[in-house]
């Protein structure tokens, strides 16, 4: 039980740790939005994948192997309020609120 809380807690430092670097990387606009959200990464790395979840930690929607630096999500079915957005490249992992109006 011991190895298995050590393992916990380097799995939830690690991550946490890459956050700032991806997030100064990653610009997500306009925020509020109305029909459409902008994903962009500078730098050399790309988006591995991009999660959407509502206020209540559901998955809204997900894209896998997305492998690129630009992307545009559309709002399509889903409904005015607070999401949170989960951007992951590679072992790095960053979370930003967004807004649809």
């Amino acid at each position: 039980a011991f190895a298995l809380g050590v393992v916990a807690e380097s799995d939830v430092a690690i991550p946490a740790s890459n956050d700032d670097e991806l997030a100064s990387q990653l610009s997500i606009y306009p925020n509020p939005a109305q029909d459409q959200l902008n994903i962009v990464l500078d730098g050399l790395q790309q988006i591995d994948e991009v999660t959407v979840m509502n206020t209540n930690g559901q998955i809204v929607r997900q894209l896998q192997n997305v492998r690129t630096t630009r992307l545009q999500i559309d709002r399509e079915g889903l409904t005015s309020g607070m999401y949170l957005i989960k951007v992951r490249s590679g072992d790095l992992v960053t979370h930003q609120k967004i807004l649809f109006e």
